[in-house]
């Protein structure tokens, strides 16, 4: 990978993990027996839970940016043009 988790932006996190879960199901794929492919889904599941999460407290805290920044902005007289 190259950097530590803790140095990717919340997208490239994301992107890290749903990789993971991918490779996790990769191998339940050519598992053995029926414990290890059970083993590997639920590993896949928790990378793809961690992915969703980030994505969602991303997209929370992009979407109140925005919101602050229209907000700061209409206090200063912007206001959208009509379409």
């Amino acid at each position: 990978m190259g950097k530590s988790i803790e140095s990717l932006s919340p997208r490239e996190r994301a992107a890290y993990y749903r990789g993971m879960a991918a490779q996790a199901l990769q191998l339940a794929v050519t598992a053995a027996d029926a414990e290890t492919r059970a083993a590997f889904v639920d590993t896949a599941s928790c990378w793809l839970s961690l992915a969703v999460d980030i994505e969602s407290i991303y997209l929370a805290d992009d979407a109140r940016a925005r919101r602050k920044a229209l907000s700061q902005a209409r206090r200063g007289g912007y206001r959208p043009r009509p379409h």
